[in-house]
């Protein structure tokens, strides 16, 4: 018995050390820091952690109840980002607000790779799904191809959108866009795309954008395969884990890069997209400085928006300049990509 429980004191230490990891990793640079950066993807699961290891201390009625207790309420200085309990209220009715979304929509390959009537039968949902979602004023859109802009022209109505040639990130809005471009991260296939848009009497810069992905060969691809079955098993996990850090450093640059460009818009700044870093990160950290995070604002629970084997996996944002009031951040679990489609409500003051 004695053996068991240091053995399960030894494994309270280790969760304990990985959490504190955790809290730290939003102020560090990943370059260099090994597997520090990855305690963010895990960071919902040393949570729960912990509160298994205080409850069982505390039916041991043991003094190590405490340590993990100490470690939870740090992580309310430390990772304010990751959980949000507080909803706010409806817009009011003298505004005009407006209903935005981002949404990766991984080429619709679990639509694709079905066949005969059970394709039909999710196509047809899926068509559904997106008239439901067709109030939406502006969409910002990953991982969009032929078939996916198919869907879109079938079932929504935009009558402005900007896309740039083999770049499968995209805007679509039903106000005017008076100005457009892209931010260059120096690789062909992640580009920031953002447009100014003319909303009644209001301007706004809408970005969206897709930063770069973990891959387990270590290897960013020049050109995305559309069609390509995405399998995810144990030895592409570990081999994302092992290249996380070179990844993470990747996407913390273009979050550089997204900011700098995104401090000297003439207009109140609205950012969107698939980040592929959780909240606890230095990408967020970097991505987020001086805007409101749509989920902290109006989200409730744990806001997960990718449908992975790490639970509550929140890697999808809406940030907005702090002049836009927040409401109803919704997250849309559909299974029609890896990603669920991210939607909030802005009222500019």
């Amino acid at each position: 018995m004695k053996v068991i429980k240091g053995f399960f004191l030894l494994l309270n230490i280790l969760v304990i050390f990985m959490t504190l990891g955790a809290y730290l990793a939003p102020s560090i640079p990943p370059k260099g820091m090994g597997l520090l950066p990855a305690l963010g993807l895990v960071f919902p699961g040393l949570v729960v952690g912990n509160i298994l290891f205080a409850l069982t201390w505390f039916l041991l009625q043991s003094k190590w109840a405490f340590t993990s207790c100490i470690t939870l309420l740090l992580g309310i200085f430390f990772a304010p980002s990751t959980l949000n309990f507080l909803q706010s209220t409806s817009p009011s009715s003298q505004q005009n607000p407006i209903q935005l979304g981002t949404y990766n929509m991984q080429f619709s390959k679990p639509i694709a790779h079905l066949m005969g009537k059970e394709q039909q039968q999710k196509e047809k949902a899926f068509n559904e799904f997106l008239k439901k979602v067709d109030h939406l004023d502006i969409l910002g859109v990953q991982e969009c191809g032929w078939r996916t802009q198919e869907h879109i022209a079938k079932s929504m109505t935009f009558p402005h959108q900007f896309f740039l040639p083999d770049i499968h990130t995209g805007i679509y809005s039903k106000h005017p866009i008076i100005n457009k471009g892209y931010v260059d991260f120096g690789q062909e296939i992640n580009k920031c795309l953002w447009a100014d848009i003319v909303i009644g009497v209001d301007t706004i810069r809408f970005y969206t954008m897709h930063l770069a992905p973990n891959r387990h060969d270590g290897i960013v691809p020049l050109v995305l395969n559309q069609e390509k079955r995405e399998q995810v098993n144990i030895w592409k996990l570990i081999g994302m884990v092992k290249h996380y850090e070179t990844f993470t450093d990747k996407r913390a640059k273009e979050a550089t890069i997204m900011h700098q460009h995104q401090q000297e818009s003439p207009y109140p700044c609205i950012l969107t997209g698939d980040f592929n870093d959780p909240p606890q990160t230095y990408t967020y950290s970097v991505a987020s400085k001086g805007l409101k995070d749509t989920f902290l604002e109006s989200g409730f629970g744990i806001g997960g928006t990718h449908g992975s084997a790490v639970p509550g996996l929140r890697i999808d944002y809406i940030f907005t300049d702090p002049r836009f009031m927040v409401f109803n951040h919704r997250v849309f679990d559909v299974p029609f990509s890896d990603h669920f489609l991210v939607k909030a409500t802005l009222e500019l003051k």
